[in-house]
Formats: C-alpha cells, sequence, structure tokens
C-alpha cells in the first residue's frame, strides 16, 4: 500500500464509501495530509488547498459541505493542539472498535512486546490505507477465533501507522514496518512477521494459522529458555571440589 497525498479525490472517496465515521477516525494532521508537528502555516496551506475543492457555493460534490466542515475543524484542532490531550479517550477514532481488538499506543506496544504472559498478534495500520480499511472486519473475525482457539494465551491489537503519510514515519524507522497492513507476533525475546498484501478473503485463516504457529515457536523457545536456567558454567576449581564429585553429575562440553 503507497502512501498518498490526501487528494481532493481521496477524501471524496473515503466520503462516498466509508462515510462521516471514516473521516471522524483520522486525526486532524491525517485529514490535511501534514506531519504531526508540521508548521502552522502548512496546516493552513493545505486547507486552503482542499477546501477550494469542497467549498459548499463552488462544489457540486453531495459531501461537499461534509469535508469542508471535516477540514475547517481540522485546520482549528491543529492550530489548538487540545486533540492531542483527547485523542486516546476520544471513541470515535479509534480504528477498531470491536473489544476483540486492542489499539494500542507506543506504550502498550513496547508492552506488546515485551509480553512474558501472552503471545501478542499486531496489526499496523493506517487510518487511510485502502488495504486496512478493506481487512478490518476479517482482522476482528481472525480475532474472535484466535480468542476461541487460543483463550487468554494470545491477545490482538493494532498499532496505528503512517503518520506523516512519507516514507520515514515512526512506524518505519523506529520499528522496521515496511507498508501497511504488517502483521506481527510478539513476546518477550521473540518477533514473527507475515508480509503485507495479503488476500482479504483468506485473511482470517491465514492470520489464525500464522498465530498458531507462532505460539507454538514461543512455546519451544520458552521451554528451551527454562531448561537453560538449570545449567551453570563449570570452571576446573568448581569440577574439583568434594561437593561436585561426591555425587554424579551430568556435564555438557561445549567449544
Amino acid at each position: 500500500e503507497g502512501r498518498p497525498e490526501p487528494t481532493a479525490a481521496w477524501l471524496e472517496g473515503l466520503a462516498r464509501d466509508e462515510g462521516e465515521e471514516a473521516l471522524e477516525r483520522l486525526l486532524p494532521h491525517e485529514l490535511l495530509g501534514v506531519g504531526e508537528f508540521s508548521p502552522v502555516e502548512a496546516a493552513r496551506a493545505a486547507f486552503r488547498r482542499l477546501g477550494r475543492h469542497f467549498h459548499p457555493d463552488k462544489s457540486a460534490s453531495p459531501h461537499s459541505a461534509l469535508l469542508f466542515d471535516q477540514l475547517r475543524a481540522a485546520l482549528d484542532q491543529f492550530k489548538s493542539g487540545s486533540w492531542r490531550t483527547a485523542q486516546d479517550d476520544d471513541d470515535r477514532r479509534r480504528f477498531f472498535t470491536d473489544a476483540a481488538v486492542v489499539e494500542l499506543n507506543r506504550t502498550s506496544h513496547a508492552a506488546a512486546a515485551a509480553s512474558e504472559g501472552p503471545l501478542w498478534l499486531v496489526q499496523y495500520f493506517a487510518p487511510w490505507c485502502h488495504q486496512c480499511i478493506a481487512n478490518k472486519a476479517y482482522y476482528v473475525l481472525a480475532a474472535r477465533r484466535l480468542s476461541q482457539i487460543l483463550g487468554d494465551r494470545v491477545r490482538v491489537g493494532a498499532l496505528r501507522c503512517g503518520v506523516p503519510r512519507k516514507p520515514g514515519g515512526w512506524c518505519e524507522t523506529e520499528l522496521g514496518v515496511p507498508e501497511h497492513p504488517t502483521f506481527r507476533a510478539l513476546a518477550k525475546g521473540f518477533a514473527l512477521e507475515l508480509g503485507p498484501s495479503l488476500p482479504q478473503p483468506l485473511l482470517p485463516e491465514l492470520l489464525v494459522n500464522f498465530t498458531l504457529r507462532a505460539a507454538a515457536d514461543l512455546r519451544r523457545q520458552r521451554a528451551a529458555a527454562q531448561r537453560g536456567e538449570g545449567l551453570r558454567q563449570l570452571t576446573p576449581a568448581a569440577a574439583a571440589s568434594a561437593d561436585f564429585v561426591a555425587s554424579p553429575q551430568l556435564v555438557l562440553f561445549t567449544e
């Protein structure tokens, strides 16, 4: 999935296909197509460019009034910065509203990657990504199926990426996410990636099989680590000690 600039045609298609709810899920800088910490003048320029297309007095689009109001509100919120303090608590901006999928932020994603308990299946998505939108319902189906099979041994989450809409975003530079959507199974000391661009109808089955394989790999890794905890490094002096030779010992010789 590429990283499109928010053109008038793209916004028109999003409003037509997904409606007002999809627009409200976009954060102000995502709707305007600027970086989160871009200068206010960049946001004003984006509003002028897009606003010309959707001014109700000039546009014939049936969605012009909705889009113009959304763009104007996005500019006001961007200038005030107030949306940053409320975005985590705003249900309307959550991409996944089903409780089967947990929307992660950077802190909770780090906790998932350090999990010593359940395995996490994480989707890295962008709210403007057409494939992410098309796959959303399939991902929820996979999450519900995994809950039935593995119970509390697995959690399913999603991390919002794709800001700004150009190479070099946080997910790409810090997490190495190549594109959207990308799927990974995570736990402490464990990471397995399933490539992007999956056929949509087969996505739930592919994700379930991928996660089951990852869970089996994680169990083997943890079992091996537990066995390793019972080993101690043997020095020549310890091997010659009376305590060591007083009873049978199993010794592993390595180079």
